[in-house]
């Protein structure tokens, strides 16, 4: 198994509660801030019925609220939260090296 790591935005780009597209090896991805050196990336289209995240809202405990249906997901975890039943958000862990923000892949 190895990994190899990724930038994916530069740090000054992102601010605390709010989105920012990103692409990762190609893909369209979307970034938030969880703190001034942790950030996650996760898929743009919401697990629930594919709607764009892109338009969606951080609200408190950093939850991520989908706009079309109000589904919402823990950021820190990927759980959907409203409903309690819904499908999980995949993330990945991103954090700050340099001036960048950096993902880690594994295979």
């Amino acid at each position: 198994m190895g990994s190899i790591e990724v930038a994916i935005a530069r740090a000054d780009d992102v601010i605390a509660d709010a989105i920012h597209p990103v692409e990762l090896n190609g893909r369209p991805m979307l970034v938030a801030a969880i703190d001034d050196n942790a950030f996650v990336v996760f898929a743009r289209a919401c697990p629930h019925q594919g709607v764009d995240l892109l338009d969606g809202t951080i609200e408190e405990h950093g939850v991520l609220r989908c706009p079309q249906h109000s589904y919402s997901f823990d950021l820190a975890t990927g759980a959907c939260v409203r409903p309690s039943n819904g499908p999980p958000l995949v993330v990945l862990r991103a954090r700050r090296r340099g001036h960048d923000i950096v993902v880690d892949l594994e295979w």
